[in-house]
């Protein structure tokens, strides 16, 4: 499995490099193209100050219907986040919050130093102790690459573009007088550009999503040892449903909209993850979780 693991994270780490500068690109050329280069230079310099300081005040978000959970409100839930944190080798370990929903979810804030892991009622009365260990996992592994900081900078980007587009639509509304009346010529680049870079720059953010919890999903079956578990609890958390539609067609509409997802398709998922094969003694995974006081 290491074999594997090795090659499908060298693999992950290619497609981030390769779709973050993709992005970055796509910024780049819009911008030249619409407010020139000293326009996209101050624009640059502001940009990388938002970032810097986005990725500082992330660890501080929190949902406002989230509770703080102490380690004496769920001992072996704690113990199990401690654990995974220091085989992932985090500088500290993720607080834990609880949200008392039905909906079977997790999900991480923050940065290596200061993090928080969310979790809802649903994915904790739901799991079994080995498949929750997995989505921990998965979600301290978000924490151990930064991706909640690489989330906010592809936002930036994608944000960044389609205000230059727009930007480039309001200016051609005020200067088109002047090219109908001097007779100049129109750039159909820059045009083009205005039309398809907010697109391809959503397209490319949700495929950097997409990669990264890929990703997730290798780190957490490298910090368990057991790919099976996350990908049980995949199956409990996101089961494939099926629409009317699909049964009376023979086709899914899942499939239609692939570009559009946040997250890979379940079902692609679980079958990376099976393929990884390998399973971690039960002697060596965490008690099970219980005794909440909710």
């Amino acid at each position: 499995m290491k074999d594997l693991l090795l090659r499908e994270k060298l693999q992950r780490i290619i497609q981030t490099t390769v779709i973050g500068a993709g992005m970055l690109a796509l910024l780049l050329w819009t911008g030249q193209l619409i407010l020139g280069t000293t326009g996209l230079v101050l624009f640059g310099a502001a940009g990388l100050l938002f970032i810097f300081l986005s990725g500082r005040r992330s660890g501080s978000l929190l949902f406002a219907q989230a509770t703080h959970l102490e380690p004496a409100d769920a001992p072996d839930l704690y113990r199990m986040v401690r654990e995974l944190s220091l085989q992932a080798g985090l500088p500290a370990a993720p607080r834990i919050a609880y949200i008392p929903t039905p909906a079977k979810n997790a999900l991480t804030v923050g940065d290596r130093r200061d993090s928080l892991i969310i979790v809802t009622y649903g994915l904790l009365s739901t799991l079994s102790s080995k498949e929750l260990e997995g989505v921990i996992a998965h979600e301290i592994s978000h924490i151990r690459s930064n991706d909640m900081w690489l989330f906010s900078a592809a936002q930036y980007v994608r944000s960044a573009t389609d205000f230059i587009s727009r930007f480039g639509w309001i200016l051609l509304l005020f200067t088109l007088p002047i090219f109908l009346l001097t007779g100049a010529s129109l750039s159909l680049t820059a045009v083009a550009a205005m039309v398809a870079s907010p697109l391809l720059s959503l397209v490319l953010q949700l495929a950097l999503l997409r990669t990264r919890e890929f990703s997730a999903d290798l780190g957490a079956a490298e910090l368990t040892g057991d790919p099976s578990a996350l990908a049980s609890a995949l199956r409990k958390v996101d089961p494939p449903r099926r629409t009317l539609f699909d049964y009376l067609v023979g086709y899914s509409q899942s499939r239609q909209s692939a570009l559009l997802r946040t997250h890979p398709a379940t079902e692609e998922r679980i079958r990376r993850l099976s393929a990884l094969g390998g399973r971690k003694s039960a002697e060596t995974l965490p008690p099970r979780v219980s005794g909440y006081r909710y």
